[in-house]
């Protein structure tokens, strides 16, 4: 009898350790799953979103500082584009002027003499091979405008300020002009394009040309003042 209470208090006492057990552990993951429900929001919903609303903010502004690079720049070159397009026409406005006054067009535009200067402006500065006979030979207006095509503005004004060419051509009046004035005349007839064919080769004196000429040799009446 007395080995019968005790195997029961024994039974007891385990059944005791085991509810006690069970409910610990039971007690630990509903606590355990608290905790973790109140962390998770945290990280969720406090560092996250800093990191999210940071990176955001951080893009936003190198977004921002792109475009408005992007916009200033494009602005100052259209700023430059404009002031450059003005300048430019200003030169080949000047360019022309001279053009006219110095009476390019009178050797090196085909038929502006005869017509008064009624020769449209897209045929003008094209030389041809009407030459001019004279003691040095003949000569031929040069195709100005091919030869503007082939040469840098540089270029350009360094041969008119030294060059020298046979009559009728008053190249010692080119020498006196300015750089400016000079590189005007170059946008001109850059502006103009190239056309038609270069002019003939000049002839020596006492060659015959097969060209039209004119005769630059002065004529004395018999009798008559030289």
């Amino acid at each position: 009898m007395y080995f019968l209470l005790r195997l029961w208090l024994g039974l007891l006492a385990l059944a005791l350790f085991l509810l006690l057990f069970t409910t610990t552990d039971k007690a630990a993951a509903a606590s355990a799953s608290r905790i973790t429900a109140r962390i998770t929001p945290g990280i969720t919903e406090g560092i996250t979103p800093g990191i999210t609303e940071g990176n955001t903010s951080e893009t936003s502004s190198m977004t921002s500082s792109t475009t408005s690079s992007s916009t200033n720049s494009s602005t100052n070159s259209s700023t430059s584009s404009s002031t450059s397009s003005t300048t430019n026409t200003k030169s080949v406005e000047r360019g022309r002027y001279l053009v006219v006054i110095g009476g390019c067009n009178d050797c090196h535009t085909m038929g502006y003499g005869e017509t008064g200067g009624a020769v449209p402006e897209s045929e003008w500065l094209v030389g041809g091979p009407m030459g001019f006979l004279g003691p040095w030979g003949t000569s031929y207006p040069i195709n100005l405008r091919n030869m503007v095509d082939r040469m840098e503005e540089s270029e350009w004004v360094e041969q008119v300020k030294t060059a020298q060419a046979l009559p009728p051509m008053p190249w010692f009046n080119l020498h006196a002009m300015t750089r400016e004035d000079l590189s005007a005349m170059y946008a001109f007839i850059k502006h103009l394009g190239p056309k038609g064919d270069d002019a003939p080769a000049p002839l020596s004196p006492g060659v015959t040309p097969t060209t039209p000429y004119i005769e630059f040799v002065p004529k004395f009446p018999q009798g008559g003042t030289k």
